[in-house]
């Protein structure tokens, strides 16, 4: 019996752990910096490429930035994403991030929910063309405000005083959806926060990095998405919280993060990433998360008078490999 289902947005939802978060398919907007790292986020990531993840972030770049994502997803459907940020005053930076994910020509299959994930897969490649079509779209407008703190420390006369780190930051997210003739609604709100300690300070071993906590809380109080057929999608709140040690190499004045990722719920999923970066200028980049292991790198060029941030991130991921791609344009300041 041919039923009105989008087979192949079922199969990326799946993905996205659809069925648990109404807002699912934000989570195939995170930049590629993250996913190279095995999708850890929450304590390393700056400027817009942190507002998915831990808008804490927005505070820890200076400079104006303008961004650009895309992500071909598994050749079934894809995802973009655009953005621009700035500083307001000497003390907020605020970040405005439009995310669209969406899949076109799905077809209107049989029922064949029966079917393992990568059995529906191969079922929706190998009959293609065979039945009528329609697009859905999802669409994510987030703006972010975050702030960059710094508490001194003052542990008496017998120690030297030193400071600690501390960006804090909330977003506040319209959610649209569209399928089959039908919409969806909805607004919420994220915030994260970020410690950022000098560990030589702390441990007093010389030459000792940066230990980095942070934590942020996506959906806060749930977000209701609201359909026009009246069914009521719900995105359920979520804590992701990490940890990761900054650490200077003085081999090709490199930096080596360490870093691991975890999330608040009834099965954590446990992430760990690994990035070196040279002279401010390449990054390499290894991770694991629970569906398998992902590499990736980035370059920082100068283009004239502004700065240029490319990443790429390769996912081997169960429904096929992917491969990720942001770009970060920071203008230069006027001379």
């Amino acid at each position: 019996m041919i039923r009105k289902t989008a087979l192949i947005f079922l199969v990326l939802v799946s993905f996205l752990n659809a069925g648990k978060y109404g807002d699912a398919f934000m989570f195939a907007g995170h930049p590629a910096a993250a996913i190279g790292v095995g999708n850890v986020g929450v304590v390393q990531l700056t400027g817009l490429r942190s507002v998915l993840m831990n808008p804490a972030g927005l505070a820890l770049t200076d400079r104006p930035e303008y961004y650009l994502q895309y992500n071909a997803l598994y050749g079934l459907g894809f995802q973009y994403a655009a953005g621009f940020k700035n500083r307001y005053g000497n003390k907020w930076h605020w970040g405005l991030l439009w995310n669209r994910t969406g899949v076109n020509d799905i077809e209107e299959h049989p029922d064949i929910s029966s079917l393992s994930t990568l059995e529906r897969r191969d079922f929706v490649r190998n009959n293609a063309g065979l039945y009528s079509t329609f697009t859905s779209r999802e669409d994510l407008l987030t703006f972010s405000l975050a702030r960059h703190f710094k508490h001194r420390i003052d542990l008496g006369w017998q120690y030297e005083e030193f400071y600690i780190e501390n960006p804090v930051g909330i977003s506040v997210k319209v959610l649209n959806k569209a399928m089959f003739g039908e919409s969806a609604q909805g607004i919420g709100a994220d915030a994260g926060f970020r410690f950022i300690i000098p560990g030589n300070e702390i441990f007093y071993i010389r030459n000792l990095g940066n230990i980095i906590f942070a934590a942020s809380a996506m959906n806060i109080y749930s977000t209701g998405i609201y359909w026009t057929t009246g069914h009521v999608d719900q995105a359920w709140m979520t804590v992701l919280w990490g940890a990761a040690l900054d650490q200077p190499v003085s081999f090709l004045r490199s930096r080596l993060l360490l870093m691991f990722q975890n999330v608040l719920e009834d099965d954590p999923a446990f992430r760990w990433g690994v990035e070196w970066k040279i002279m401010d200028v390449l990054a390499f980049r290894l991770g694991k998360d629970d569906l398998g292991y992902n590499a990736g790198a980035g370059v920082r060029f100068r283009f004239g008078r502004h700065f240029v941030v490319m990443d790429y991130a390769f996912q081997d991921h169960p429904l096929d490999v992917g491969h990720r791609v942001s770009l970060t344009l920071m203008p230069g300041k006027k001379q």
